[in-house]
């Protein structure tokens, strides 16, 4: 696949994000607790680790019905697969902002700058709904925005 091609770890319905910028408003700082960016890391953390480690698992209370419908333990492995190839092993991430819906879903984009072991800084995008649940996990090359 070529390098420009996206791994997508999970893609929700209704968080499709041809023409996000403008459905999507960034958020400044102290519009965003730091609960839940500690919320959204977490989440990203552990499952991207237990990927890491070969865990792969049926998601649970965590996500969202569709995330957990979508991002089996299959998907995973194969979605794994391709992050290896592009990036080399998960280092850390670090939190930039944090973009929120206009459009009534209630969604929130958390992006994190991604290091991982051949040098890359990729984003690892978290998207979580309005009670806090995990709809969406990317890792993908990173751009300036949301698109």
């Amino acid at each position: 696949m070529p390098r420009r091609t996206y791994f997508v770890l999970a893609l929700v319905a209704i968080v499709m994000l041809a023409g996000c910028a403008k459905r999507y408003v960034k958020l400044t700082q102290s519009e965003v607790k730091d609960t839940e960016i500690a919320h959204a890391t977490q989440i990203a953390n552990d499952l991207i680790l237990k990927m890491q480690a070969s865990q792969f698992y049926p998601l649970g209370d965590e996500a969202t019905a569709r995330m957990r419908h979508s991002f089996t333990p299959g998907e995973q492995v194969i979605a794994w697969k391709q992050i290896l190839d592009l990036y080399g092993d998960f280092q850390g991430m670090e939190y930039v902002h944090t973009w929120a819906s206009r459009d009534g879903l209630n969604m929130r984009i958390y992006r994190f700058r991604g290091d991982f072991s051949k040098g890359a800084r990729p984003e690892v995008r978290v998207v979580m709904d309005n009670d806090g649940l995990l709809a969406g996990l990317w890792i993908k090359d990173w751009k300036e925005g949301v698109e």
